[in-house]
């Protein structure tokens, strides 16, 4: 058996972000403080609905604890230098990996970890990285990170101007921008998948849902599968901590990642942890059908 292995690539979203940022970027004292020690703040993001409650380790040490589906982590400093970071079952610390992958990252930037659906079925990490503004008085950001590869395109909306969305048109796999709204009323509708080619902008929506958004506040929504028979998807919503020093998930000491060279190897051990597709709700739904409504949120 092959060990499910992702080849994490941080999204070009950085670079992006950073060309079209505005003077409005909040001043991040955490990550400020971390750069100052050579660290990037980094957390995790479980959107894999068929992967069980997981420990997620840097090389051999356990960085975050316990980390259960359609839940976030608080961030953690960690060291600017390489690391391979793997889920392992809760309480299996000498347990396989159900993923694998290595990266490095940055001093003095957020980046989050996505243990999210591969295309095929499997599963796979991404990570992407985090770059917060500011949103103006009475407003909100949001950016909307699409990991059900069986669910269609999102939009968000405000009631009654379904067809001025504010944001539009975002696909598994899309890179993730942030977008300042007016949080009240807003709707988060998720298309089914279309079974053949569309021939209009209008699509059959699988679930409409009402994000919980507070004016000042900057979120980043998740567009998981979800693992409740009957919901289609389920909406991950995680409030983007800045400027503020980040909370501890677990208290787990000081992780210096890259520094473990056991587990940075190019092949992966004979013996995995297998994580095999669940039926999606999505596939082959009539398209004139609508779903139940959901929790829902997205990124590759």
């Amino acid at each position: 058996m092959k060990l499910i292995k992702a080849s994490i690539a941080i999204a070009a979203a950085a670079t992006l972000a950073a060309c079209n940022r505005s003077d409005r970027t909040a001043p991040d004292s955490a990550a400020q403080s971390a750069e100052r020690k050579d660290q990037a703040l980094v957390r995790v993001i479980h959107a894999l609905p068929q992967a069980p409650q997981a420990d997620v380790y840097a090389g051999s040490q356990k960085a975050f604890d316990g980390v259960k589906f359609g839940t976030a982590t608080a961030y953690k400093p960690v060291a600017e230098e390489q690391f391979t970071l793997a889920l392992k079952p809760t309480g299996q610390p000498d347990g396989p990996a159900m993923l694998e992958a290595k990266e490095g990252v940055d001093a003095g930037r957020r980046y989050t970890v996505l243990a999210m659906a591969d295309r095929d079925g499997g599963g796979k990490l991404d990570v992407v990285t985090d770059e917060v503004e500011a949103p103006k008085s009475g407003k909100a950001m949001v950016r909307v990170i699409h990991v059900a590869p069986q669910a269609g395109a999102v939009d968000i909306y405000a009631t009654g101007k379904k067809d001025d969305p504010v944001v539009d048109d975002v696909d598994y796999g899309s890179m993730p921008t942030y977008h300042e709204v007016d949080p009240t009323d807003l709707n988060l509708e998720v298309a089914a998948k279309p079974s053949g080619p569309v021939t209009s902008k209008e699509r059959a929506a699988a679930v409409v849902e009402k994000p919980n958004l507070e004016p000042g506040k900057t979120y980043t929504l998740v567009v998981a599968p979800s693992d409740e028979p009957g919901k289609p998807v389920k909406l991950i919503t995680v409030e983007d901590t800045n400027g503020a020093a980040p909370a501890q998930a677990a208290e787990t000491g000081d992780v210096s990642f890259g520094k473990d060279k056991a587990m940075q190897r190019e092949e992966a051990p004979d013996e995995h942890y297998t994580i095999t597709p669940d039926v999606d709700p999505l596939k082959d739904r009539p398209a004139g059908t609508s779903g139940t409504k959901a929790p829902a949120k997205g990124a590759k």
